[in-house]
């Protein structure tokens, strides 16, 4: 089941500020989105078999303990898990439906602007 879409209180928060020039800074955001998925890795992948899936992500946006843009970042994880998979393929013929750790570098430019296109 896909995430719910963004309500127009998670788009303020999460759309990225304006930069000195009135420009987007997404290189600015998606180090925000990296950062925030490395730290949180071990945490989020509850079951501890070294990947992050849909379900873990969807259980981590009902938690308690996330601020909203913490949660615009899951949201964001979610609705780009295969994209973010296919990033780094290593080439080892399974497709998990998830995030691996190496992976997460794979978050990429292209992806912010599919995702704000959505919105």
């Amino acid at each position: 089941m896909p995430p719910p879409s963004p309500t127009l209180e998670d788009t303020r928060e999460f759309w990225p500020a304006l930069n000195i020039c009135d420009g987007i800074d997404l290189t600015g955001l998606m180090k925000e989105i990296q950062q925030f998925a490395l730290r949180t890795f071990d945490s989020l992948d509850l079951d501890s078999n070294g990947f992050i899936s849909a379900r873990e992500l969807e259980l981590a946006m009902r938690s308690r303990r996330l601020n909203l843009r913490e949660k615009n970042y899951l949201r964001f994880l979610l609705i780009n898990l295969e994209a973010i998979g296919r990033a780094c393929d290593d080439h080892d013929g399974i497709s998990p439906c998830g995030i691996l750790r190496d992976e997460i570098k794979g978050i990429s430019r292209p992806d912010l602007v599919r995702y704000f296109a959505r919105m």
